[in-house]
């Protein structure tokens, strides 16, 4: 199995437009019924201001995806597509990945009855361990910083 990751920069940052024409064109439903196509999302930077999008995307292997990328019906329906665009430096194409590690009970690394460690959890949350059971942990993240920026803050907050 391999995951395909489309970059959408959209122009101006109007996410709003890209996801429309998404839907309109019925783009990731198409997809899913797709030949070696096992699930496809259109994801929307939490950054306001990023104006990005990725198609994420898995497929039984290259061949499947490249298939689709050759399908006339994508072509067709893609038309337009670059409009809504900031300007590419390349061809709209998918980075392509293979899993090389998977974490948790279902890649039989851990029993899924291991506990939550709350005492941590609830340490980098900055809560008490009764407070963070069934808790999701948040922070706030600047604009911009990088996952290691990002754990550095939250090195800092503790």
């Amino acid at each position: 199995m391999i995951t395909s990751v489309l970059q959408l920069p959209a122009r101006a940052g109007d996410v709003a437009a890209v996801q429309a024409f998404y839907e309109r064109r019925g783009i990731l439903e198409r997809a899913e019924r797709f030949p070696g196509c096992r699930a496809v999302s259109l994801l929307r930077d939490l950054d306001p201001g990023s104006g990005r999008l990725l198609v994420v995307a898995e497929w039984d292997d290259a061949a499947a995806y490249a298939r689709w990328v050759a399908d006339p019906w994508r072509a067709e329906s893609s038309a337009g597509l670059l409009d809504l665009l900031e300007p590419l430096d390349r061809p709209l194409v998918a980075q392509l990945y293979e899993s090389v590690g998977r974490g948790g009970a279902s890649a039989g690394t851990a029993p899924a009855t291991d506990p939550v460690d709350t005492q941590t959890s609830a340490a980098v949350a900055g809560t008490s361990p009764a407070a963070a059971v069934g808790t999701p942990m948040s922070t706030t993240v600047p604009s911009g910083a990088s996952a290691t920026g990002a754990a550095h803050i939250l090195e800092e907050q503790q």
